[in-house]
């Protein structure tokens, strides 16, 4: 007869929950195209500093807005559909 008490085995390499670190803010992916020596430099700063590179992006565009005025768009503009694949409705 069989232990109902038992554990299951540990797995090397898996995980057996999906432990997610909670977010500071809500994320937004975006894809932005920039000229190669500054995405060696990007590349190259973080492998040294040993910072990812989305943090020192998200720095670098923080300082840029840093005492600047930034107007909300409009809701017209900021409700418009995005292009992609039309989803099907249920």
């Amino acid at each position: 007869m069989m232990d109902k008490n038992y554990k299951p085995l540990q797995v090397p390499g898996r995980k057996t929950e999906a432990k997610k670190e909670p977010q500071p803010y809500e994320v937004s992916g975006l894809t932005v195209y920039i000229p190669y020596n500054l995405s060696e430099k990007l590349k190259d700063f973080s492998y040294w500093e040993g910072d990812n590179q989305k943090d020192i992006v998200i720095q670098a565009i923080d300082k840029f807005f840093e005492g600047k005025e930034v107007k909300p768009r409009p809701e017209k503009v900021r409700n418009k559909k995005k292009p992609g694949k039309k989803s099907i409705a249920a």
